[in-house]
């Protein structure tokens, strides 16, 4: 089964930000909160979403993976292969791609690694009930 990524609106993507968030994150997260110049969707070829993610443009050359998620019910093969394609996108397109993941999220570290991000930085945060460490991850995109 195929696997497409296309790139939605930023107000596209607020109509339905609501489902998506909760579908993959099981929270609520209301659209007025979301920052994002777009997003990229993917979708089966029954148009079954596998999973998404906000992209923030720094400038022409760089953009930020912000916020993303796959969906419980999707097979581990189109979760991989959507964040590869959602990568290829953004690598098709900008020079320079970032990124931050917390650092025991393995599924999410691996699946970077594998598009060829890698750690540049920390970011310690001392929260209120449980502290937090991020992972700073950036790809420069060689021209082939």
């Amino acid at each position: 089964m195929d696997i497409f990524v296309e790139q939605v609106s930023r107000e596209e993507f607020l109509k339905i930000s609501k489902d998506v968030h909760l579908g993959a994150f099981f929270e609520h997260r209301e659209p007025d909160f979301e920052r994002l110049n777009y997003a990229l969707v993917c979708h089966d070829s029954h148009d079954k979403l596998t999973a998404y993610a906000t992209i923030i443009e720094h400038d022409a050359d760089s953009a930020y993976m912000q916020h993303g998620g796959c969906f419980s019910d999707v097979e581990k093969f189109k979760t991989v292969k959507s964040y590869l394609l959602m990568m290829n996108y953004l690598k098709g397109k900008y020079k320079t791609i970032t990124t931050r993941i917390f650092n025991e999220n393995i599924a999410m570290l691996k699946l970077a690694f594998t598009a060829g991000l890698r750690v540049i930085g920390v970011e310690y945060s001392a929260g209120s009930d449980s502290p937090s460490i991020l992972l700073h991850l950036r790809l420069d995109v060689v021209a082939t």
